[in-house]
């Protein structure tokens, strides 16, 4: 496969520029907007990481829709998923912003994700 890095995205074999968003998600009980919506686009997730340093709870939205269960993050614990561009984990509808909805908790979560936006 041949890589060719490009600004803030690698354009990868499948036909899709992967994208890269970090994570520092500190507003608890309250979304937390971790890529922001565009008209005529869907964000989809390809790959995940969070960790934390404090016992919490993550939950992915796009927008008001639910796109995970609630997953609970331990003390100095992580949850991590990864996918091909061909077959992401999840998307948002057009147009949806993609969200981490934090638990209540002493502090927020931290990481990365990977994405395609897709017309």
């Amino acid at each position: 496969m041949c890589i060719l890095l490009r600004m803030g995205s690698i354009a990868v074999g499948q036909g899709h520029d992967l994208r890269y968003a970090s994570i520092n998600a500190t507003s608890l009980s309250s979304d937390n907007v971790i890529v922001a919506g565009a008209a005529g686009r869907k964000i989809k997730v390809c790959s995940y990481v969070i960790v934390s340093p404090y016992a919490t709870s993550a939950q992915w939205k796009g927008g008001a829709t639910l796109l995970s269960g609630a997953m609970s993050v331990g003390n100095t614990g992580g949850i991590s998923a990864q996918n091909q561009a061909s077959n992401p984990q999840f998307e948002c509808a057009d147009g949806e912003d993609l969200i981490l909805a934090i638990g209540s908790g002493a502090g927020g979560v931290q990481g990365h994700v990977s994405y395609i936006l897709e017309a």
